[in-house]
């Protein structure tokens, strides 16, 4: 059964390592990347975020979500599917790009904005190690990046100045 699992904040050093891809080789590999996914969509719900990476929950591997269900939080933000993705690779960006105000279940309570490509051409697999490829656009581009940063060690506080 799927659980609720504890989200690092700010000051937590896994948060600042990048991220090793996710291995599928074994029955084993894939159940733990199967039930690390379910806990991250159990906990990124219970957070009322629109992403999560796993850096977040303490597994430095490169697997993030993003879901945007009538969430009472970002209200003005358009719904999103569930999107799992397990070793993203961005195969081209946007030149055009956005301002988008951006918070992060890691640093509660701050806002920045932040500009962003509109749109990220990329490549992953589902946490069963099925591949796929696509473009995101809008919102779900935003937050992809958003998320995408974590797998690399980055926080949005790292764009803040003077931010300790």
């Amino acid at each position: 059964m799927a659980k609720v699992l504890e989200i690092l904040k700010h000051g937590a050093q896994s948060l600042k390592e990048p991220s090793a891809f996710s291995k599928f080789d074994t029955k084993q590999d894939r159940e733990r990347v199967q039930n690390l996914v379910e806990d991250m969509i159990v906990t990124l719900r219970e957070a009322g975020g629109v992403g999560l990476a796993a850096p977040q929950v303490g597994v430095n591997e490169r697997i993030l979500l993003i879901e945007v269900d009538n969430n009472p939080r970002y209200s003005k933000m358009p719904n999103f599917e569930l999107k799992v993705f397990v070793n993203p690779i961005i195969q081209k960006v946007s030149n055009k790009q956005g301002y988008f105000v951006e918070g992060c279940l890691s640093v509660p309570n701050e806002w920045i904005e932040l500009k962003r490509p509109k749109w990220v051409k990329v490549s992953w697999q589902d946490q069963y190690g099925r591949p796929y490829t696509k473009k995101l656009t809008g919102v779900a581009a935003r937050i992809f990046f958003h998320e995408y940063d974590h797998l690399e060690g980055l926080l949005i506080s790292d764009f803040m100045e003077g931010y300790e």
